[in-house]
């Protein structure tokens, strides 16, 4: 609980700004993974199929297939 309304609305901004930095770091992450696989060549690729292959093959073992 806040002593005044002057209070309650000092911490509300504080912690949108809080929020702000947060999301600012956050995207500043996500923006230097992007460029990061941008860069990784073509032949680097991995075939979908063989990524998936052992979650498929557990996933028939499971299901008793």
């Amino acid at each position: 609980m806040f002593a005044t309304q002057s209070a309650a609305v000092a911490a509300a901004l504080e912690q949108m700004m809080q929020d702000e930095q947060e999301r600012d770091v956050a995207l500043a992450a996500l923006t230097q993974e992007i460029r990061a696989r941008m860069e990784t060549p073509r032949s680097a690729f991995i075939d979908q199929d063989d990524a998936f292959a052992a979650a498929r093959a557990t996933i028939g073992t499971a299901r008793g297939a």
